[in-house]
């Protein structure tokens, strides 16, 4: 059975024809390994993915991405999959209590978030993904819109020319409508960068018409140019408020920025108190409450006892061979 060992699949081959002997390498490796087959099977076909500089082959490679389809498996190369206008990635809405997806949550087996049909992706499966795959599959997309469930998010996202994913120096938001405008934003997952995941910011919020109005405006008290800095901020503070529970950061720029004197009445912010229940699923706090961003009280200190200072009798001390002496008494 041909094997492939790491060296090789770090190898990037410019030459044409010693790329078509390695594709032709990995697809008799394919057919007889049992990794790259049953329900499965896709994982280890994406951790091979982008290893070979030959993206036709990883873009018609059966079966390379996890859909589903009437709450059946329904696998689909990368190709079958740009062709999709419309697909639904599903995730649990408890997750978002911490900012990141673990990729051991279960996502509830209700068959409500498959209504309306669809290709359905679950986002504990989107961290498997490769890089290639994902920027293709999430890069020519924006956020169209999201539909809260009992214990579920249902995200969909749609083709589209429009700018798609708003990015920043560290931060990625893609905007999309929702029902409630309870909460300003959500956690999503990884789309089209490495490191950070997406931040679906939600449309119906006042806050977010307001932040997104900020483009292209202008009025009294400040210019242009202070007004793209300030919602280039905001955008980052936004994200940081919902992947890092930093609501108190966001609290006091928006406070900051509504006390410039003159600001014209479009360029205040409608809304001025933020909480973290702003930036989790609704719900999800009474589930599982957190105390992220907020300092321990004096209450919550009580019976934690003061660490002990060591005294000379029990300060470690070592040996000549370096083994570590309590100071108690020789044990014989």
């Amino acid at each position: 059975m041909p094997s492939l060992s790491r060296e090789v699949w770090r190898r990037k081959w410019e030459d044409k024809r010693v790329n078509a002997c390695w594709v032709e390498i990995y697809k008799e490796h394919l057919r007889n390994s049992n990794r790259a087959k049953g329900q499965k099977g896709w994982v280890y076909l994406q951790r091979l993915a982008g290893t070979l500089n030959c993206p036709e082959f990883w873009r018609t490679l059966p079966g390379t991405i996890p859909f589903q389809a009437s709450g059946r498996p329904n696998p689909l190369s990368l190709e079958e999959s740009c062709a999709l206008q419309q697909f639904h990635t599903v995730s649990s809405s408890t997750h978002n209590l911490l900012g990141l997806q673990r990729r051991e949550e279960k996502i509830p087996n209700d068959l409500r978030w498959q209504e309306g049909g669809g290709n359905i992706l679950l986002s504990t499966d989107v961290p498997f993904l490769s890089r290639h795959h994902r920027d293709t599959l999430f890069g020519d997309r924006k956020l169209d819109s999201i539909l809260l469930g009992e214990g579920w998010i249902r995200f969909t996202w749609t083709k589209s020319e429009l700018p798609k994913i708003i990015t920043g120096v560290g931060y990625y938001i893609s905007v999309g409508i929702c029902d409630d405008e309870s909460f300003i934003a959500l956690n999503i997952h990884k789309t089209i960068d490495d490191v950070y995941d997406t931040v679906a910011l939600n449309g119906q919020h006042p806050f977010s018409k307001w932040l997104l109005s900020l483009e292209g405006d202008e009025g009294r008290g400040v210019g242009k140019e202070q007004i793209a800095k300030a919602m280039r901020n905001a955008l980052k503070l936004t994200f940081e408020a919902t992947r890092y529970h930093a609501v108190r950061e966001l609290q006091d720029f928006i406070t900051k920025w509504n006390q410039i004197e003159n600001l014209s009445p479009n360029l205040v912010c409608p809304v001025t108190s933020f909480n973290e229940t702003m930036f989790q699923a609704p719900g999800a706090a009474a589930l599982f409450p957190t105390n992220y961003g907020v300092p321990p009280t004096a209450s919550s200190q009580r019976g934690k006892a003061d660490p002990q200072p060591r005294t000379a009798a029990t300060k470690p001390s070592r040996t000549k061979r370096g083994r570590i002496k309590t100071g108690g008494t020789k044990s014989k």
